[in-house]
């Protein structure tokens, strides 16, 4: 594949139906974490800023909400990628992680308007150096401002995109697996068991699956690996579909012991650069392709 000297790829969320936030539970020992967190955080340029392990992170909230988002974002990739089964990485590039104040500030930050809720960015400026990888987002109201009522679904997305975008390097990842497991992984509730979130898993794009089973038009996994421009009509039903597909067949793959190795495989060929599409034109991937049709239509799929 070959590389340009300088590679963009941006990736932004509109959030339409899910709850603001999920349920907070911080242990002892973690609030004992925060309060440490919290009086090493800067105040400068109107920001509120501190470094971990894997992030920078700043806010125009305030000490306290920068040091939970701090501790929370941690917390997150630990345990995302532990639950996605992730390689490890042999050279850490931490992104840098902003939360606006209000949705005008954010979208001054990207000098535009736009209804999108997040936006993740990575750029590599030359040949031979590191990649920049950016979040953004935004508190909506004063709700919002207190880390408890925060919407924590978009930063789950789009520090998804980081983690598989950092695995990848300069390697384009089909869409399917960006926004399938992003979209998958954004509900998710990390102060809860993973037994509770698969009983309890939610899906903001779950009313334009219905509709695709209804009139029987959800798209192949085939199909779906190869498109390049994903949303096509500004977040709506055509887009929509698309997330709803991708991320409940992830969902198919992850919830079951016995897909997982499959799992594994796509996401080595989405992050190497391979042409994924092959894994589902035969063997496993068009097995597995097929039940999933089969659990969405029963025997009623014509092409399933």
């Amino acid at each position: 594949m070959r590389t340009l000297s300088v590679a963009v790829r941006l990736f932004v969320t509109v959030l339409l139906a899910i709850p603001t936030a999920a349920s907070q539970t911080w242990s002892g020992q973690q609030l004992v974490e925060i309060n440490a967190i919290e009086r090493k955080v800067v105040s400068g340029n109107g920001y509120f800023s501190i470094r971990t392990p894997h992030f920078q992170v700043r806010t125009e909230i305030d000490a306290r909400f920068t040091a939970e988002l701090a501790r929370y974002m941690e917390l997150f990739h630990d345990e995302a990628t532990k639950l996605l089964m992730l390689s490890d990485v042999v050279a850490q590039t931490p992104a840098q992680i902003t939360v606006f104040a209000s949705q005008s500030r954010y979208q001054a930050s990207l000098g535009k308007g736009t209804r999108s809720r997040g936006q993740f960015d990575w750029l590599y400026p030359n040949d031979t150096g590191t990649a920049i990888y950016t979040l953004r987002t935004y508190a909506a109201n004063d709700r919002e401002r207190t880390f408890g009522g925060f919407c924590r679904a978009i930063i789950n997305h789009e520090a998804t995109h980081y983690l598989l975008q950092l695995r990848a390097g300069r390697n384009r990842i089909p869409n399917l697996v960006h926004e399938g497991v992003a979209t998958y992984l954004q509900s998710w509730d990390f102060f809860k068991s993973r037994e509770w979130n698969l009983a309890h898993h939610s899906c903001e794009f779950a009313p334009n699956l219905k509709h695709a089973i209804e009139v029987h038009d959800v798209p192949s996994i085939s199909w779906l690996s190869e498109v390049a421009t994903w949303d096509v009509d500004d977040f709506g039903p055509l887009t929509n579909t698309r997330y709803a597909c991708a991320e409940n067949f992830i969902a198919y793959l992850l919830c079951d012991d016995s897909r997982k190795g499959f799992f594994k495989q796509l996401m080595s060929a989405a992050t190497g650069g391979e042409k994924v599409q092959r894994l589902f034109t035969a063997g496993p991937g068009a097995d597995l392709e097929a039940q999933w049709r089969r659990c969405l239509f029963g025997t009623t799929d014509p092409r399933g």
